[in-house]
């Protein structure tokens, strides 16, 4: 008597599908790579067509976030970011042109270009209002309070009033403390005081941070064998310079000038308490 054998019986479509999700498996395992996930859509925004080969050599976005002004292969152009409405502010510039910077309310837009010509742009017209004409390339670009424009040059720095159209200072790099020693800059930073009687500015090769007056007289140079960091002069108080220092912050403040003298500035340390109120904080022996 023959034994009998049953022999259950499996559908062919569970086979395919089952051998399917296993080569999926092994290839995602051998690939090293994870499965693709659904691609989230990109917020809404504009697109700045440069027309083929055209280059964005420069570019800023104002103050409130609704303008956005650029260099497109020579065409100077902005943006309005909530429209998408674009207007064509010039339609060449042949020299190099990226310094670009809007005024803190974005009424004003100026921009400077290779031979030192800063054009200003009211903004929404994009009217040009002004063009200055400083003394060599103009590579940045950056507004102070009362309408003051602080342009870096290639040998130096310059600033201009926007309103009166006019410069007000111009200072090359090399100067010298009143006395004391002479100190060379060259210039990537800059912060004016809110009253826009003094600028300080910081450099390259170990310089320091040196504050100079508007007739170039040097007030007060901070050089410090600890590495210094940002800085920038209180709003509430145009003698007082906070600067970083390595994991501390220094506050410099400048004191009353008697009969025409120099100015005397106090280095104090901010504690932990000032930087959670809106005070000024005070003074320490």
């Amino acid at each position: 008597m023959s034994d009998s054998h049953q022999v259950a019986s499996i559908p062919n479509s569970f086979l395919r599908s089952a051998s399917l999700v296993c080569l999926l498996l092994v290839c995602t395992w051998a690939s090293g790579q994870c499965p693709p996930r659904p691609r989230i859509s990109d917020p809404p925004g504009w697109a700045i067509d440069t027309g083929g080969n055209n280059r964005i050599f420069g570019y800023q976005l104002s103050n409130n976030g609704n303008w956005f002004a650029f260099n497109s292969g020579g065409e100077i152009g902005l943006l309005n970011v909530r429209t998408g409405e674009r207007k064509q502010l010039l339609p060449c510039i042949e020299v190099s042109a990226d310094a670009f910077a809007f005024s803190p309310d974005s009424s004003l837009m100026a921009f400077g270009t290779g031979n030192g010509v800063i054009y200003l742009f009211e903004i929404p017209s994009g009217a040009l209002r002004a063009q200055l004409q400083d003394d060599d390339w103009v590579q940045h670009l950056k507004f102070g309070a009362s309408g003051l424009l602080i342009a870096t040059r290639t040998d130096g720095i310059s600033i201009w009033d926007t309103i009166r159209l006019r410069q007000i200072s111009s200072f090359s790099g090399g100067t010298c403390a009143e006395g004391g020693p002479c100190v060379w800059q060259y210039f990537d930073e800059a912060e004016l005081s809110p009253d826009g009687k003094l600028l300080a500015t910081s450099g390259r090769e170990n310089s320091g941070i040196v504050v100079r007056d508007m007739a170039g007289k040097v007030a007060l140079w901070i050089k410090e064998p600890k590495e210094l960091g940002a800085y920038l002069f209180l709003p509430e108080n145009h003698g007082t310079l906070v600067v970083s220092v390595a994991n501390e912050v220094d506050v410099w403040d400048e004191l009353s000038v008697r009969n025409g003298g120099s100015s005397c500035w106090k280095r104090r340390r901010a504690t932990r308490k000032w930087w959670n109120t809106s005070s000024v904080p005070q003074a320490t022996v």
